[in-house]
């Protein structure tokens, strides 16, 4: 695989993001708008955009690394966004809360899902 300057990379995914995700299509319109430069096949950009994810993938896991370096208990205080659905009616879905601990493997905590309450002034 031939290697892409930053730009053009940019430029690729920014194409594939116009196709909604379509290779085939990406490549297509890569080669109409940009048609003095190296065109990729849909193998190729689909290759690009994988790199790209892993690549960030470690960027975030060296920041993490950091991160925890500074103060152990950082990520106590994180909330990511799959962890849990907040609803407009003041209800709080924890579908996906996921526990890594190597002490506890096995915990369990009891969920109550969908819950409504209300709160009399």
């Amino acid at each position: 695989m031939p290697d892409y300057t930053p730009n053009e990379i940019v430029d690729i995914i920014l194409v594939l993001g116009e196709c909604r995700g379509n290779y085939v299509q990406a490549a297509e319109l890569y080669r109409n708008r940009f048609p003095n430069v190296r065109h990729p096949n849909d193998r190729t950009i689909a290759r690009l955009v994988e790199r790209q994810r892993q690549s960030l993938s470690a960027i975030f896991c060296r920041w993490a690394q950091t991160m925890i370096q500074q103060d152990p208990e950082f990520f106590h205080y994180v909330l990511f966004s799959d962890e849990a659905t907040f609803h407009n009616t003041g209800q709080l879905n924890r579908h996906n809360c996921h526990y890594w601990s190597v002490e506890n493997p096995h915990l369990h905590r009891e969920v109550n899902h969908q819950q409504c309450w209300s709160l009399i002034v």
